[in-house]
C-alpha cells in the first residue's frame, strides 16, 4: 500500500502541472439551433494567453478551432449564421495573431491554417513597421 502513494502523488503533480500551463487560455462557445457542433482545442501546454470564441446559430453548423505549438496571445473568432456551414481555423507557432471568420449564408465552407514563427503585428502600426522574429 505504501508503494501506491508515491505513484499516485506523481500522477497528481503531473496533472496539476499541465493544468497550470494552460490555465490562462479562454474558450467561449454559444450554439443555438439543431445539429451544431463546436470544438476548441487548447490542450497543448505551450499555448498561453490565447482565446477561441465561436458562435453558431442555425442548422447543421460545425466549427473547429485549434491553437497549438507555442501559440501565445492569439485569437480565433468564428461566427456562423445560416445552415450547413463549416469553419476550421488552426494557429501554430503564432504570437499576437488573429483569425476571424464570418459566415452568414448557406452551404459555405472556410478553412484557415496559420503557421507563423514569432510574428508581432501591432494593430496601430503601418505594414512597413511590422517586426518579424525568426
Amino acid at each position: 500500500m505504501n508503494v501506491m502513494k508515491p505513484i499516485s502523488l506523481g500522477v497528481f503533480v503531473a496533472m496539476a502541472s499541465a493544468v497550470a500551463f494552460s490555465a490562462d487560455n479562454t474558450y467561449q462557445v454559444t450554439q443555438i439551433g439543431s445539429g451544431n457542433s463546436a470544438t476548441g482545442e487548447q490542450s497543448d501546454p505551450t499555448v498561453n494567453g490565447s482565446t477561441i470564441i465561436q458562435l453558431q446559430i442555425g442548422e447543421s453548423n460545425q466549427a473547429v478551432a485549434m491553437q497549438e505549438s507555442s501559440t501565445e496571445f492569439s485569437t480565433i473568432i468564428q461566427r456562423q449564421v445560416g445552415s450547413n456551414l463549416s469553419a476550421n481555423a488552426v494557429q501554430m507557432d503564432s504570437v499576437l495573431s488573429t483569425s476571424i471568420q464570418n459566415q452568414f449564408g448557406e452551404g459555405v465552407l472556410q478553412t484557415r491554417f496559420r503557421q507563423i514563427r514569432k510574428v508581432i503585428i501591432p494593430t496601430f502600426f503601418r505594414l512597413d513597421q511590422i517586426m518579424i522574429f525568426l
